[in-house]
């Protein structure tokens, strides 16, 4: 299995076409750099290759690179595809198969993942792009996110990450000439919505549907920056889709010729919204099953837990999204589907969750493990 260097959602819709039919090797070859990361797409493979390692009893990843030197490792670990694969994998060799660099790669991804979790550090960021991994399975915890204890590591609370995720995750991807428009309040409101969609990943994610905790579990939020013309837009995203409609309709800022995005993305390596919910396999659950129990999660006071504290988060998604022409993409289970900006819709409505066609009615996809949301806003200064 070869990933090209370009990511889209839809190489990562193909390949998983490919996974599910058991058309594919037990080998990943996965590029050292990627030419081109469109809008959701690095978060789309990033996916792709958690299903493919959870799908492998003992899987094997192969590194584009020549030597295997600390360079191209670095070079490959830099990219959020290349740290999770770091973190996903068994194996790790050159991709001829003669070098192996598992423990070097592994080291040098743990060295990754604290520089990223450091404010000081001078190593951590890399343009408009800022990062969080939280790898269970290795005990590996961002500080800005959790505390720890002698006995265990705990999110920490809303009050605290109301600044946290904001400054450190929201703002790094933000131009500076963007954040006098950006107002203070919007970024506090979609810090807000980062911090209850990467809350559930911490209360559902990290354990099976059955509450077996998992063998590998990899969690993660990131914001990057999206300068892209109408063109390029045109041709990698697709136009049958709701995203691609939407793409559509967003026009470049007076005085340039492309569309400048914000993405925040938010993954993990769990079972998914429906079987965390409804406690049973999806396998044991028919499409339309599986769809109830994922709107589910999107209304409020729905949760798998008996507390009515929780389970109001998601709802309020819905409602920043509106105020700022945003866009969802959720891919789970069988299950590709989004929200799209409602101007109409009253506050606190339950959001009108759709398949990622348009479509009332979902339509099959091959499976995935785990959970990502992406989530898209426009950034114009006018």
């Amino acid at each position: 299995m070869k990933l090209e260097g370009g990511f889209t959602s839809a190489t990562s819709e193909k390949f998983l076409r490919k996974l599910a039919e058991a058309e594919l090797d037990d080998d990943l070859l996965v590029p050292t750099n990627a030419r081109h990361a469109y809008v959701g797409g690095e978060a789309s493979i990033i996916q792709l290759i958690i299903t493919w390692a959870l799908s492998k009893k003992k899987p094997r990843l192969l590194i584009h690179a020549n030597a295997g030197t600390d360079l191209e490792l670095s070079t490959f670990i830099g990219r959020a595809h290349g740290i999770v694969s770091a973190f996903s994998c068994d194996i790790a060799k050159t991709y001829d198969g003669n070098i192996d660099v598992t423990q070097r790669l592994r080291s040098l991804a743990r060295t990754r993942q604290q520089q990223l979790s450091d404010p000081n550090s001078p190593y951590g960021m890399r343009g408009l792009i800022s990062e969080s991994y939280c790898v269970d399975h290795e005990e590996l915890h961002d500080p800005r996110l959790y505390i720890g204890t002698e006995f265990d590591v705990y999110l920490r609370s809303e009050a605290e990450l109301a600044a946290t995720i904001p400054l450190r995750i929201i703002e790094p991807a933000i131009p500076d000439k963007y954040k006098t428009i950006f107002s203070s309040v919007d970024i506090s409101e979609l810090g807000a919505l980062a911090y209850e969609l990467f809350k559930n990943t911490d209360e559902h994610a990290r354990k099976s549907w059955d509450g077996i905790i998992l063998e590998k579990s990899i969690r993660g939020i990131f914001s990057r920056n999206h300068l892209v013309s109408p063109e390029t837009l045109e041709n990698k995203v697709t136009k049958e889709t709701a995203f691609g409609r939407y793409l559509s309709k967003l026009k470049p800022e007076k005085n340039s010729s492309k569309v400048r995005f914000l993405e925040i993305s938010i993954f993990d390596s769990g079972p998914g919204y429906a079987q965390c919910l409804r406690k049973k396999p999806t396998t044991d659950m028919t499409l339309a099953e599986e769809f109830l129990a994922v709107s589910d999660c999107f209304k409020k006071n729905i949760s798998s837990k008996n507390d009515p504290n929780y389970g109001k988060g998601l709802p309020t998604v819905a409602n920043i999204l509106n105020r700022h022409n945003g866009f969802l993409k959720l891919r789970t289970g069988r299950l590709s589907l989004c929200i799209s900006p409602d101007k109409q819709a009253s506050l606190n409505a339950v959001p009108r969750l759709v398949d990622s066609i348009g479509s009332e009615r979902p339509v099959p996809r091959s499976p995935v493990n785990g959970t990502l949301v992406t989530l898209i806003v426009p950034l114009i200064k006018s």
